[in-house]
């Protein structure tokens, strides 16, 4: 889509031992998943945002110096890199990047936005499924491969209250989690268990078209 990219493998945390640091640029994502993660002055996290093949994320300096705001890779893959410098004056150039750019901007404020009433406002259960049929969205695969202490820091909830929600899950046969790698087996479920918040971040997703 833009020349002079570059390609950038995206590595998450448990394979490179630590989290990945990113350069300024705007990232688009090829495959894979990246989390925008607010940090608290306790140490607590919560993600408000997530970014796969669909979007693209803009990582500042100024962002990158700021412990509250991080960049996670969710799942490894691989992403295009554009020098942040170029993709401004490609907007002051081409109208139809510019426009793109507006667009994806405007859906991202529009997902913190709903993930902010949906943590304020919806039980663990929901939570949790929207989050699994999210992420399963961004890679259309059937497993996850991730800790329940992720997944809490995701959520920005106690581990404990992942733990007896997946365990309802697993009763149900929604879901069976062995050694780190949580399967789903009902979707339907799962999208039954999950607040309107799925819903509507899946259509405004649906409404972009993608962007490499």
């Amino acid at each position: 889509m833009i020349g002079g990219a570059e390609r950038v493998v995206l590595t998450d945390a448990p394979r490179a031992g630590r989290s990945q640091k990113f350069a300024a640029g705007a990232y688009f994502p090829l495959f894979g998943i990246l989390a925008i993660e607010m940090m608290l002055h306790d140490g607590a996290t919560v993600e408000v945002g997530v970014v796969g093949r669909e979007g693209m994320f803009m990582q500042f300096d100024a962002v990158r110096a700021t412990p509250a705001n991080r960049l996670i890779v969710r799942r490894s893959g691989a992403a295009l890199r554009v020098n942040l410098q170029r993709m401004f004056d490609l907007c002051v150039r081409d109208a139809a990047i510019n426009r793109m750019l507006h667009r994806r901007w405007a859906s991202s404020l529009s997902v913190m936005s709903q993930l902010v009433a949906c943590n304020r406002h919806h039980r663990i259960e929901q939570q949790l499924s929207r989050w699994l049929l999210d992420y399963l969205d961004h890679d259309e695969i059937c497993d996850v491969r991730i800790t329940q202490e992720r997944i809490a820091a995701a959520l920005g909830v106690r581990r404990e209250g992942v733990t007896q929600t997946l365990g309802h899950l697993k009763n149900t046969g929604a879901v069976t989690v062995t050694r780190g790698v949580l399967q789903v087996h009902d979707r339907p479920a799962l999208e039954r268990t999950a607040c309107e918040c799925y819903r509507i971040i899946r259509d405004l997703r649906r409404s972009l078209p993608e962007a490499a």
